[in-house]
């Protein structure tokens, strides 16, 4: 089996999709049996240490780095240049980590399709939209299979584009375990002074309107009475995104009890979480959801949203809340604020849960896939 790969959306620091793309490929590259190999299609350099790999070629300007100007790239390069040499190169299959199919594999071809955004929240991603909803519908005619985060993303595939049940396998994501584990209590207690932080509530990512933190702030605001000197620590996320709801936080009156930090990397973020009161994440909408599962694994308790496909994700091990509900969202801080026994037995609850998932899981679903469609 010769697996062309294309992953031109990686850029020098992986986040999200590129971090889905690093690991899996890792995974991929122990697995392969001894006449296998795949070829590697980035503008990054040694995307791997590879056993059973090739890096290959791919445009600088197809990273995400370049914004809307990189989509365009990425979509006229997987039209033109890497079906061309992944031909010339002999491959058997194309693979693709993210949703950049192409109309030309000249063979079978298997993409990643991780959720449903761009379909349901247009506003915040009009190209994707634009992509989604008028070219990708075409390219999965083109697709052998389609593997996917979760079974609530493959529900949503087959009720948006019809596509065969059969065709959709399910391979689940995962943390890196070796960064995302429980830490130290002084390592905890060093980034909390870091950060001037005493007693908080942590949320991750806000980068879109749909990860709902507007509504999380709102309910921070009514039950901080009873979380006197508390704070809610919202990391990450896009930079213009974070100053709306800087404004936000103002104009409810709890600008004061709020903080923004920027790029956390994995070690401080593996310790904020286990400083955390808990990890507030009342998204509107997830393909599969990181950040409670990187939580459970830290053994920080989780208060996430009652949909989509998060109570795959999290199972018996969250609190669940209604997303649009500000005051359930408020009595869950709540409770947590005041209950040690209730974030203990919530805290080791995830830590039991958090093992089931693992990259090697989700590179040995995606290799089964890829055997399969050639078998």
């Amino acid at each position: 089996m010769r697996i062309a790969v294309n992953a031109c959306l990686l850029d020098c620091a992986p986040r999200g999709l590129g971090v889905y793309t690093v690991n899996v490929l890792a995974g991929l590259d122990r697995a392969l049996a001894a006449g296998d190999n795949m070829l590697v299609y980035s503008s990054v350099e040694a995307v791997l240490a590879p056993q059973r790999s090739e890096n290959r070629f791919a445009p600088a300007l197809t990273r995400p780095e370049y914004g809307k100007k990189g989509g365009i790239a990425r979509f006229f390069w997987g039209q033109t240049l890497f079906p061309l040499a992944a031909r010339a190169a002999g491959a058997d299959i194309i693979y693709s980590t993210t949703h950049h199919g192409t109309f030309f594999p000249g063979g079978p071809q298997v993409i990643t399709l991780h959720d449903m955004l761009p379909l349901r929240f247009p506003a915040q991603h009009r190209l994707e939209h634009c992509y989604f909803a008028y070219i990708l519908p075409r390219m999965l005619e083109k697709c052998a299979a389609v593997i996917t985060d979760s079974q609530s993303t493959k529900n949503d595939i087959i009720a948006d584009y019809g596509f065969p049940m059969e065709k959709i396998h399910v391979c689940y994501c995962s943390v890196d375990n070796s960064l995302f584990r429980p830490r130290p209590q002084a390592q905890i207690d060093a980034v909390k002074n870091k950060y001037g932080l005493e007693r908080y509530f942590l949320m991750v990512g806000a980068s879109y309107p749909h990860k709902n933190v507007e509504r999380a702030i709102l309910a921070f605001a009514e039950m901080r009475d009873s979380f006197r000197g508390g704070q809610l620590v919202i990391a990450g996320g896009r930079g213009e995104y974070r100053q709306v709801l800087r404004r936000f936080a103002a104009k409810t009156g709890v600008a004061d009890a709020v903080v923004f930090l920027d790029y956390v990397g994995a070690e401080a973020l593996s310790a904020l979480y286990g400083g955390a009161a808990a990890l507030v994440f009342p998204s509107l909408y997830e393909g599969f959801g990181l950040p409670p599962l990187e939580a459970m694994s830290c053994g920080c308790p989780v208060i996430c949203s009652n949909t989509s496909s998060l109570p795959e994700v999290c199972g018996g091990a969250a609190c669940y809340v209604n997303p649009e509900r500000a005051d359930e969202i408020a009595d869950a801080m709540r409770a947590f604020a005041a209950d040690g026994a209730l974030r203990r037995q919530l805290a080791e609850k995830g830590l039991a849960r958090a093992p089931e998932f693992s990259w090697e899981k989700t590179a040995g679903g995606v290799k089964r896939v890829l055997e399969t469609i050639l078998a």
